[in-house]
């Protein structure tokens, strides 16, 4: 991550709590360079996939932001669905 005008513990401390907000929560929002920081370093330690989507500018300062969310969770909605889509069009089917 660039220095952002901090200390390195400040950095340390920033990348853990994002990290674990990422895992507790499983999609945050953040500005484009922290959360370029956050994947790499999730890809890195945990070996998670994450997926980077962005999102509207930050209103006060039109810093870019990006929505973190990792991407197991969207493969098993993505899987709910779809079973859920297959389970009603074959009850909803008639023959006329």
């Amino acid at each position: 991550m660039k220095k952002i005008g901090r200390g390195a513990s400040y950095r340390a401390a920033l990348t853990e709590n994002l990290v674990k907000n990422l895992l507790v929560y499983k999609k945050i929002q953040t500005t484009r360079s922290k959360g370029k920081h956050i994947v790499e370093h999730v890809r890195k330690v945990l070996r998670k996939q994450v997926t980077i989507q962005p999102a509207p500018a930050r209103r006060g300062d039109n810093a870019p932001q990006v929505t973190l969310e990792i991407s197991d969770l969207t493969k098993e909605k993505r899987d709910a669905a779809h079973q859920h889509k297959t389970k009603s069009n074959t009850k909803n089917v008639a023959s006329r």
